[in-house]
């Protein structure tokens, strides 16, 4: 078998040998029989084996990328906007988690005062009592966590556990914060902004611009408006913006 024959006999079988498992990249024919008594013509008459291989496996020039990347040890959390209702009103703690409702004794002190006559009995006080009730609401979160879920995290230096209690944490207080201001829907239960026991907040009305006109003002009033303002020098001005009304 020649070199011509060697190749077209190892193109016809190389499918077969692939079906198998068995995959020659690099390889074209069989050995010729002239070639199997010459070692050096075995290795250099066209095959050059004594030259640089072909790589069998894909070529690469660097290394994982993960490699070069640096994890910064420290955790950074994602800040919010602070929780204020517990500092505007105050936090007191009534009753336990068993109650159905509260209620909470109100007394409203009324009176007159008359002007003192020895024979007069004008003049006096009162008080009304209310007692309004509030339904309490209790909320709840669920952590869930698994052992493998643990140590998957503890390849990133993270405490899983514990960042799901300051979790935990943090919804329990946002929503209570939510209800300070808010309340519970569809309870007797209120917050500053809506608490019909409460006077009604001022809504601020529209702003007219006026017109300025300049007047001129004695040396005597400008030296008496600076001493009123104690922080102010006195100063003698010449004209200054008063508004018509």
């Amino acid at each position: 078998m020649n070199r011509h024959e060697s190749l077209a006999a190892f193109a016809n079988e190389r499918n077969e040998y692939e079906s198998n498992g068995a995959i020659f990249e690099n390889v074209r024919m069989y050995i010729p029989d002239g070639w199997k008594h010459d070692f050096n013509l075995a290795m250099d008459q066209g095959l050059a084996m004594d030259a640089q291989p072909a790589l069998t496996t894909a070529p690469n020039t660097g290394i994982p990328v993960w490699l070069s990347t640096m994890i910064d040890p420290t955790v950074y959390e994602i800040l919010f906007s602070p929780l204020r209702a517990a500092d505007i009103l105050g936090e007191v703690k009534k009753g336990d988690w068993t109650l159905n409702s509260v209620m909470f004794p109100t007394a409203e002190h009324t009176g007159e005062v008359s002007s003192y006559d020895d024979y007069s009995n004008n003049g006096s006080v009162n008080t009304n009592v209310n007692f309004p009730s509030r339904q309490p609401y209790l909320y709840q979160t669920v952590m869930q966590y698994g052992d493998r879920e643990l140590d998957v995290a503890g390849l990133a230096k993270i405490n899983w556990v514990s960042e799901l209690n300051a979790a935990a944490a943090w919804a329990l207080n946002r929503y209570q914060n939510q209800t300070y201001f808010f309340g519970v829907k569809g309870l007797q239960n209120y917050g500053i902004l809506n608490d019909p026991n409460l006077t009604a907040a001022l809504t601020p009305g529209p702003y007219e611009a006026r017109p300025m006109k300049s007047v001129v003002m004695s040396p005597g009033i400008a030296r008496t408006r600076s001493a009123m303002n104690k922080n102010a020098p006195c100063k003698t001005p010449t004209s200054t913006g008063v508004s018509p009304a």
